[in-house]
């Protein structure tokens, strides 16, 4: 409480003497309210609220953000899942919460093997993989730089596939490899 108060003292002096000298404090301005915005990187562990989320910062350091409406829309099309990695930028509000600035995906690769089921058009090809005890069909996309070595596969339907890849901002999963398995 005594930072805060010696920070708007000092603001208040700088914005008295640059006013009083004719100069625009706007930049002042930004430049403080840019010292105040953080940035965290974690995984994602599930909604604490409809407007709330907690992310895992280290191994047992926890906090929850607050979503505005702005990173409300970006975050429910974002589709994340526990253990997604993140990174936010956020600020201090006035009743203390952290509120998100903006939040994006660290793409990082993942790894699945599943079965080979077709092609769903030229650039996008479907596989089963298991899910837990159930399984689910994902659709992957080939770049052209993975297209050739795709189509040398030569695969079949029930095929076992091993697949990297990573999810794009359009939440496409992008595949970087694709090889036959056993």
């Amino acid at each position: 409480m005594r930072k805060a108060a010696i920070l708007m003292a000092c603001l208040l002096a700088a914005v008295i003497f640059t006013g009083c000298a004719g100069e625009d404090t706007s930049a002042l301005l930004s430049e403080i309210q840019e010292d105040n915005i953080q940035k965290e990187t974690g995984a994602y562990i599930g909604l604490v609220e409809n407007n709330s989320f907690e992310l895992q910062i280290e191994e047992n350091t926890y906090k929850v953000f607050l979503l505005t409406e702005k990173t409300r829309q970006v975050f429910e099309k974002m589709k994340l899942q526990m253990g997604d990695k993140i990174t936010i930028d956020y600020s201090r509000n006035k009743s203390g919460q952290l509120e998100t600035l903006n939040i994006e995906r660290i793409n990082e690769s993942k790894d699945v093997k599943g079965k080979y089921v077709g092609l769903a058009d030229n650039n996008f090809f479907e596989v089963t993989v298991k899910s837990g005890d159930k399984e689910e069909s994902k659709v992957f996309m080939l770049t052209d730089k993975v297209k050739s070595a795709f189509d040398k596969l030569k695969l079949k339907k029930n095929d076992t596939v091993s697949i990297n890849y990573t999810e794009n901002k359009q939440g496409q999963l992008v595949v970087n490899t694709i090889k036959k398995s056993k």
